[in-house]
């Protein structure tokens, strides 16, 4: 199942930081929650789908499993230039 990530990518004086969220999607709820991040698109994609549960249950029948999500990002990519990046982790 393919999953449309939003990309974005913040300029700093220390570097690029990239942010992937999911858009929201119609069989996957909570999904658009989870956000990665590194200092590219494909460690970025990696630090979200450690995040995510192992398989998302669709109804009593149905599940789908993280494994087998397809990424595709979307373009343009989001360039943001910021002085310092905060990024808050609730547990």
């Amino acid at each position: 199942m393919k999953i449309k990530l939003n990309v974005r990518v913040n300029l700093t004086t220390e570097g690029r930081l990239f942010t992937v969220w999911p858009k929201t999607h119609k069989f996957l709820p909570g999904l658009e929650f989870y956000t990665g991040h590194g200092s590219s698109t494909s460690e970025a994609v990696e630090d979200l789908f450690a995040k995510l549960p192992d398989e998302f249950t669709i109804d009593d029948e149905f599940s789908v499993r993280t494994t087998s999500l397809e990424p595709s990002l979307q373009r343009p990519f989001e360039i943001i230039k910021s002085d310092s990046i905060r990024i808050f982790v609730l547990n």
